[in-house]
């Protein structure tokens, strides 16, 4: 389901062990038109990642059973869908400061309903402008527009 799926909804993938968090986290992204799956650890998110692939992975980074770490470096190694959106929320700057070149977005925790529900559209907008970008015809090869051979190719 990379990118966006047949009925345009993007879907995202929260992974929170705190169960208020999940359900804020959950909700906003809900409100922003997101298709939601939700878990509490880390093992559990890697089978769902195995299962479906999401648009977006909003993950905490002490889970239990995995830890985000891990689960940031299964979806860059072991995964193979570097496409995904990671955001991170956290409480520890340190971790968030050494992973935040790993990640798409990083939310130091307390994270506001506000601001992830800001991410959550901002995510959208800029997937259905992707998607128009890649809708639009490509123009056709004009004999009469032809400057020549490419420079860079050898002539033989």
């Amino acid at each position: 389901m990379n990118n966006l799926n047949q009925n345009t909804q993007l879907s995202v993938l929260v992974v929170e062990d705190d169960a208020v968090l999940l359900e804020i986290f959950a909700y906003a992204f809900q409100l922003a038109g997101f298709q939601i799956t939700t878990c509490q650890e880390g093992e559990e998110a890697k089978q769902l990642l195995l299962e479906k692939t999401p648009d977006v992975v909003l993950l905490d980074l002490h889970l239990p059973k995995a830890s985000g770490e891990d689960l940031i470096t299964f979806i860059e190694n072991d995964y193979g869908h570097p496409d995904i959106i990671t955001v991170l929320a956290t409480g520890d700057s340190r971790r968030a400061s050494f992973l935040q070149n790993r990640v798409n977005y990083v939310f130091l925790k307390p994270v506001s309903f506000t601001q992830i529900k800001q991410l959550a559209t901002r995510i959208l907008r800029e997937a259905q402008l992707k998607k128009q970008e890649d809708k639009k015809p490509t123009k056709p090869f004009n004999r009469d527009n032809d400057t020549g051979p490419i420079s860079s190719l050898p002539t033989v």
